[in-house]
């Protein structure tokens, strides 16, 4: 089975001075908590006060990559860099949708291209780790994941992955300190985590991650 990785992604929505803030979390909170078709409303209402909104174009594209509807994804990730070409975040929607569809490569591609924008995007390393431990480069996968730790220190969901790579590393102690580390801040799936480790669930060449990441 392949392990469903929840990847790291930012619960808190990028802002734009031109937004409404407080708005846009709530549609945020909303998606966070399982109501899609609530923000997808929501945000076809704030797409029209705030066209030129990178963050809610960006979580209208999280939204359909998550009812897979890739075609739609990518539509409304584009939407987001074209009103704003630095939103990096849409770069990691888009190497997630990517990522669901098999294509790896161009998934890497659009997560190094968030980091080219914003090189401290912890979230597109902790998406790369998850390529690397789908093609077998689990030192590289360990790379990366520290490097988005290194950014994001209260993200569980860099730490659950960094305590994959390190169980494929075959570093015991490595992987319980961030299995700690993802317990302690609350990531959702340790049994994933540990289903992992008990062999019942795999990742590495030839399966697929198939959980997106989330913004």
């Amino acid at each position: 089975m392949v392990a469903a990785l929840l990847l790291a992604g930012c619960k808190k929505p990028l802002v734009a001075a031109s937004d409404d803030e407080k708005r846009l979390e709530q549609i945020n909170a909303r998606f966070h908590g399982g109501d899609l078709a609530g923000a997808e409303e929501d945000l076809l209402k704030y797409t029209v006060e705030y066209p030129k909104s990178g963050g809610a174009w960006g979580l209208m594209g999280w939204v359909h990559l998550k009812k897979d509807d890739y075609e739609n994804a990518g539509k409304y990730f584009d939407k987001a860099l074209e009103v704003d070409p630095n939103w990096e975040n849409a770069h990691v929607g888009k190497g997630a949708m990517y990522r669901e569809l098999g294509d790896t490569e161009r998934a890497r591609k659009s997560y190094l291209q968030a980091i080219r924008m914003k090189p401290d995007a912890a979230e597109a390393y902790s998406s790369l780790l998850v390529i690397e431990l789908m093609e077998g480069n689990y030192e590289k996968a360990v790379e990366h994941g520290e490097k988005g730790w290194s950014y994001r220190k209260d993200l569980g969901t860099i730490a659950a992955n960094l305590s994959v790579a390190y169980h494929y590393t075959g570093d015991m102690k490595k992987r319980r300190e961030f299995y700690d580390e993802a317990k302690k801040l609350g990531y959702a799936n340790l049994t994933v985590l540990e289903e992992v480790f008990r062999g019942e669930r795999t990742i590495g060449p030839g399966t697929r991650a198939t959980a997106p990441e989330e913004p």
